[in-house]
């Protein structure tokens, strides 16, 4: 018979403070993080805003309605081509064109 000896382990006894400390500074951790991180997040979240009310203010046109003007352009686009071709291509083609209508004012 094979002699098969298992080898044994000793854990040591964990303290209350070295399992606690962890735990308390884990939760302290995301508490700064969060707060270092909102007033980048709230700057950023504001450039956004504003580009988009100075496009609105120059076209008079929603957001709901430049993107359903570029949805039907890119449609009448890959219409042309029997829709054989690659779909962002119509997407980006018609962007580009409503963008020109829309600096022209011709909406």
């Amino acid at each position: 018979m094979a002699d098969t000896t298992t080898k044994a382990t000793t854990k040591k006894p964990v303290s209350k403070a070295a399992t606690a400390a962890p735990k308390a500074t884990a939760e302290k951790a995301p508490a700064a993080a969060k707060k270092a991180a909102a007033p980048k997040a709230a700057a950023a979240a504001k450039k956004p805003a504003a580009k988009a009310t100075a496009s609105k203010k120059k076209s008079g046109i929603s957001a709901e309605q430049r993107y359903n003007m570029i949805q039907e352009a890119a449609y009448y686009l890959a219409e042309r081509d029997s829709f054989n071709g690659d779909p962002m291509r119509y997407w980006a083609l018609a962007e580009m064109q409503i963008q020109d209508m829309l600096a022209a004012g011709r909406a």
